[in-house]
């Protein structure tokens, strides 16, 4: 829906409302707050909330600090409606930048205890931000930092109750004589209020899969629920908020808190399991009859599928217990891992009632008492397709690999434009240099890097070589133009001709004389020419204060098509999530949905892939990546079978693939193409490990090394599960086919 003429932009307002800092003109913002909350207009006072998002995404402390001191001189004006409202904050802290994160939360704090607001919701590890990896390791001082912030931040509390997760050290409990046994942090959370801490609550179960390594450095906690430890009570003995059987009473309601993993005990939807559900301790607090309100903080990665596991889970709790539950995620990018937001209410009855943007850090109020309509329910709207099942379950267990699927476009675009803009923002970087070969992987990189930094901030370089068709350098500055990104080409064969230079000079006659001359079986002259481009990106991104990106694909890094000092090479790899069949479909959706319409050249897009860098003897042509590796189509369904079915070799050799339900294949071939497939895989795995981060998007599975560690000198691995019966896995592969309506295949 588009805006009304006369209606301001979120900008305006608080252009609007800086001017007034800058004046100190308390009467006019004096004027527009009365306007807001007497009475209260809850459309206005959403709008408000963004403008406040605004200013906490700029980081703007003055004008923050102005508006709450106007807002203050509205008491006793407060209307007594914010009462049972809780402000939502889904907020994208940056790891270990405890002064930065507290100051921020402390706006908003004093903020909404002006607003009169009852309570305030913060993210898991808000504070000091998360996933911690071993930085808390060798740096412990910033899990002191983060207390001594807390500490700040309860001072700062009165009559909102603050719910915000922090890193809590184990040893405040402990005397030096007394030997920690175990993991020295807890994962936490505090209720902060009336200048003190009124309790604690700790993450009882610690994911070990994927991106999450919680086991690490942090110590599971044995107790369900809120606490108040000895060293809370030591320094706060006046804390008045009632806790009993782990819940603590919030203006009048019994509040269950639990912390991210502690609710995904669940089989149906998570294969780690900590306990059955009838020993479940957390399961059992927050079932409670006596709770009014459950609460879980969280810090959930973007991964495609999951939106429709969370959902089911969020509801299932809810109608089980009876009881309103509010979800509140954090957001942003930190390193590979994208978290998405997208906090919400979920009422007894399992509807949502209240949802926060996905991928935006957002204030948002919402009614505590879910149970009756409120005007403050905004449920925002998912990135399309983003709550669709795409992965097997127990829920939904007919998924199967698709290379036509859509659904998950929207929220893969999403996602990699966040994990950009947090990679550029977190390093202070702005700027960003890549090679368009007029490809289909840097074409779409470079659609991503102008809508997610903007075109100015984006340049790219063609580096023809003698390889080169012409209509590539064409659709290359087609593209940048469409973007309006800077371009410029630099044919490489000059120095490409140079580097290759002492190959046929002193160093060949040196080294032949001991290793024989490798000329005849050499890629150095192929592979030459991806190492010119990336060297000359270097040298560019170095001068310039800029990034240079990774192009590669998922498909061609599980083959070992990207090339390290090539198309590998970079600070980041967008892509390296994504594989070659979703990427194609990617650049259609960014041709409809993306920044600049129609930015991607048709040519591009429908264009066989390759690397330009040598000649295909059977044809005369430029090889392309298919007739060097496999068909695509093929290739990610392998990839998917082992991330999503861990199928091993044979069982995948009898399975009939999807792009075999169109092109028959024999017997031989498709072993050959998994034997390929294995054999490329098991010696490509090394550049996974020198690759820069991957932005993880996918669903089940990654080669980020974040979240996936596969073993460098695992080259002889067996890649299948029982001794080869060829007569055997002969049988069932017809069997297969006649099963799903093939005619049978000759093998002969």
């Amino acid at each position: 829906m588009k805006k009304k003429a006369n209606q301001p932009t979120i900008i305006q307002q608080a252009d609007r409302f800086q001017q007034w800092a800058t004046q100190q003109d308390a009467t006019s913002l004096s004027q527009a707050l009365e306007a807001l909350f007497q009475p209260p207009h809850p459309p206005a006072i959403q709008a408000f909330c963004a403008v406040i998002d605004h200013l906490l995404a700029i980081e703007d402390h003055a004008t923050l600090a102005f508006i709450t001191t106007g807002m203050q001189n509205l008491s006793p004006k407060r209307p007594l409606a914010f009462q049972q409202l809780t402000g939502v904050f889904q907020f994208n802290p940056i790891v270990g930048a405890v002064e930065r994160n507290a100051r921020i939360l402390e706006q908003l704090i004093l903020l909404a205890d002006a607003m009169g607001l009852d309570t305030l919701v913060l993210p898991e590890m808000a504070l000091i931000g998360y996933p911690l990896k071993d930085l808390i390791i060798r740096f412990p001082h910033l899990v002191a930092q983060n207390v001594e912030a807390l500490h700040k931040l309860a001072l700062a509390t009165h009559h909102t109750r603050v719910i915000i997760g922090f890193a809590e050290p184990r040893h405040l409990e402990t005397t030096p004589q007394q030997p920690l046994i175990g993991k020295p942090y807890y994962i936490s959370v505090a209720i902060l209020g009336n200048r003190q801490i009124q309790g604690i609550v700790r993450k009882n179960y610690l994911p070990t899969y994927h991106e999450y390594d919680d086991a690490r450095t942090i110590e599971p906690s044995l107790v369900a629920g809120v606490i108040r430890p000895a060293w809370v009570k030591k320094r706060y003995p006046h804390a008045q908020d009632v806790i009993e059987n782990g819940l603590i009473t919030i203006h009048g309601f019994q509040v269950g808190i639990t912390i991210c993993e502690d609710i995904w005990n669940n089989a149906t939807i998570n294969n780690t399991l900590y306990s059955t559900p009838e020993t479940c301790r957390v399961r059992t607090y927050y079932s409670q009859p006596e709770l009014d309100w459950h609460i879980n903080v969280s810090a959930s990665v973007s991964r495609a599928g999951k939106e429709a596991k969370k959902q089911w889970l969020l509801e299932t709790i809810a109608q089980e217990t009876n009881r309103p539950l509010l979800y509140v995620n954090a957001v942003g990018g930190q390193d590979e891992c994208i978290f998405d937001g997208a906090s919400r209410l979920i009422s007894p009855t399992g509807e949502t009632v209240a949802r926060s943007k996905a991928f935006a850090q957002q204030f948002q109020l919402v009614p505590m008492n879910a149970s009756q309509p409120s005007p403050w329910e905004q449920v925002h709207p998912l990135p399309a397709g983003m709550d669709v099942s795409l992965y097997p379950t127990s829920v939904s267990p007919h998924c199967a690999f698709s290379s036509t699927q859509t659904e998950d476009l929207a929220r893969t675009y999403q996602a990699l434009i966040l994990g950009i803009q947090d990679y550029f923002k977190k390093t202070g970087f702005k700027r960003a240099v890549l090679g368009i070969s007029g490809g289909l992987d840097s074409a779409v990189t470079a659609v991503l890097l102008a809508d997610a930094l903007g075109a100015e901030n984006v340049f790219g370089f063609s580096f023809p070589s003698h390889l080169t068709p012409e209509e590539n350098e064409s659709d290359a500055e087609t593209l940048a133009t469409n973007l309006g990104i800077g371009f410029h080409t630099c044919p490489i064969a000059p120095i490409t001709k140079a580097l290759l230079s002492p190959l046929d000079g002193a160093i060949a006659t040196s080294v032949n004389a001991s290793w024989g001359d490798a000329s005849s079986h050499s890629f150095a002259k192929d592979n030459v020419q991806a190492m010119t481009r990336a060297t000359m990106l270097r040298l560019v991104s170095n001068n310039y204060n800029a990034l240079p990106i990774a192009t590669s694909d998922k498909s061609e890094l599980y083959m070992g098509y990207a090339t390290i000092n090539g198309d590998l090479s970079g600070a980041l790899a967008p892509l390296g999530d994504v594989c070659k069949t979703k990427l194609r479909l990617l650049a259609r959706w960014l041709n409809t949905h993306g920044k600049t319409p129609d930015a991607l050249p048709v040519s591009i897009i429908d264009r066989p892939s390759g690397a330009d860098l040598a000649i295909n003897p059977a044809t005369g042509a430029l090889l392309t990546a298919e007739e060097a590796l496999m068909p695509y189509a093929f290739l990610d369904e392998i990839i998917w079978r082992i991330e999503v079915l861990q199928q091993p070799f044979e069982a995948q050799l009898v399975a009939v693939f999807e792009y075999e339900q169109t092109i028959p294949l024999r017997f031989e071939e498709k072993r050959a193409w998994l034997e390929k497939f294995y054999q490329r895989m098991q010696f490509a795995v090394f550049k996974w490990q020198i690759s820069p981060p991957i932005l993880m998007v996918d669903g089940e599975g990654t080669l980020a090394k974040t979240a996936y560690r596969h073993p460098i000198l695992a080259t002889a691995c067996q890649w299948w599960n029982q001794p080869i019966n060829e007569a055997l896995l002969r049988t069932q592969f017809d069997e297969n086919r006649r099963n799903n309506g093939d005619e049978e295949v000759d093998d002969n």
